[in-house]
């Protein structure tokens, strides 16, 4: 059986470069969900000043775990006993991610969970938690890939607390040391340099769901 995909996509939205990830997914053969978590809302209409307030209203266990749910409840009507449930998100992605792989909770469990310059820090930041903590549980119930960029906290780069515990569970944390925050999901694809990383970046999430 193939297995089924989840994407927590970004909070730009649904673009065009997120849906043509889902694209890609689905003609390697994966049955593809991409939810609207923030119903039709981006970060775009809601200036960086005011993202914390905005984004804090997207708590997990009231706004984001009952989509994921409802998501996960969706594939498996349409893939029968997969064979791997995965979850990819990109920035804020990554923090959904990470909280539903700590989560108990086998309704919005994840097999793996690839995440690209993941924005764990919004536990700390905005929802007054600990990321560390979380991937701590996170890392025990599913394998990771992490696509760090430089502006990534230290923590999920060389040597950090967050990378030694993907690897301690066997996964895997790559640094795009050259790249900035969101260069997969919206770095400009005209410059080599970029173009050329946003494939390396893509060979490796194909490389763990193989």
């Amino acid at each position: 059986m193939y297995p089924h995909f989840l994407t927590s996509f970004r909070s730009y939205g649904w673009t065009t470069r997120v849906k043509l990830f889902c694209d890609h997914f689905t003609t390697l053969g994966y049955y593809v969900v991409m939810p609207d978590f923030f119903r039709g809302e981006t970060i775009e209409n809601k200036p960086y000043p005011d993202f914390p307030t905005w984004i804090k209203n997207y708590d997990f266990v009231t706004r984001v775990k009952p989509d994921i749910e409802a998501a996960i409840a969706h594939a498996r009507l349409h893939v029968h006993n997969p064979v791997t449930v995965a979850g990819v998100g990109f920035c804020w992605g990554g923090w959904a991610l990470m909280k539903a792989c700590a989560s108990v909770d086998q309704k919005v469990a994840f097999d793996k969970a690839i995440t690209a310059h993941p924005s764990f820090k919004l536990e700390s930041f905005v929802f007054g938690g600990d990321e560390v903590s979380e991937m701590e549980k996170a890392t025990q119930n599913s394998k990771w890939l992490i696509l760090p960029s430089m502006d990534e906290p230290d923590n999920c780069k060389a040597n950090g607390e967050i990378t030694k515990l993907v690897e301690s569970y066997g996964g895997r944390v790559r640094l795009f040391d050259e790249m900035n925050h969101g260069f997969l999901s919206r770095g400009d694809c005209t410059d080599p340099n970029v173009k050329q990383c946003c494939a390396d970046a893509m060979c490796e999430i194909d490389s763990i769901l193989g």
